[in-house]
């Protein structure tokens, strides 16, 4: 997404365009793919830590993910048409910004903690699974 957000500041071509298509069809689909095993492994292991049920725990966190993706198209939809109504080249700025938003989303994705890491450290290891019991979004409860 990053490489195609960037792409846009270039001059336009039907072949950018048309490689772009395909470009972001295979990153939604492995970027979509790869999220639905993170929150499957994740719901897993605060079922586990919580004693909640697993649908409970798969449903809470699908919520927060959709909530967050929602908000996200929202917000940019909003700047976008700022961009675009307060700029008259809005183009480079607009996608620039996008590239900028897109590269700290690449640096949060690497930071996320990999899933089960209890159930895959070694014997003799220490656990280096977070407490789930102790997140502020549980506390609320059902």
């Amino acid at each position: 997404y990053v490489a195609i957000a960037a792409s846009y500041m270039l001059p336009q071509s039907t072949e950018l365009l048309v490689c772009s298509c395909f470009a972001v069809g295979f990153a939604a689909s492995t970027l979509w793919a790869s999220e639905g095993a993170y929150l499957g492994v994740c719901a897993q292991d605060m079922s586990e830590a919580t004693g909640m049920a697993l649908t409970d725990c798969t449903s809470s966190l699908n919520a927060k993910f959709f909530a967050i993706f929602s908000v996200s198209g929202t917000l940019s939809s909003i700047c976008a048409a700022l961009t675009m109504g307060l700029l008259h080249d809005s183009v480079q700025p607009l996608f620039g910004a996008l590239t900028v938003v897109g590269i700290i989303g690449v640096i949060m994705l690497a930071c996320l903690p990999p899933a089960r890491q209890a159930k895959h450290a070694k014997k003799g290891g220490t656990s280096t699974l977070r407490n789930i019991e102790s997140d502020p979004f549980l506390e609320a409860g059902p």
